[in-house]
């Protein structure tokens, strides 16, 4: 994940933490935010609901989320 979370930063000198938060704290706007999605759907062949998409406020909350719906 923090592959693809390297690829969408813009100040690579942002330490990537599970607590940070995605919007504020890694400077990822909305645009890049779906796209970041998108590449973990295809990475881990899943499907991410549009409604989970507000649940991911940090880090964590993606992983957590990986973790209950990657097989």
């Amino acid at each position: 994940m923090k592959k693809i979370l390297w690829e969408y930063l813009n100040d690579k000198s942002v330490k990537i933490e599970p607590n940070s938060v995605i919007v504020s704290d890694l400077g990822i706007d909305s645009y890049e935010f779906t796209d970041i999605i998108c590449s973990l759907e295809e990475e881990y062949d899943i499907d991410i609901e549009e409604k989970d998409f507000k649940k991911f406020r940090t880090i964590q909350d993606i992983l957590t989320y990986l973790e209950s719906h990657v097989k």
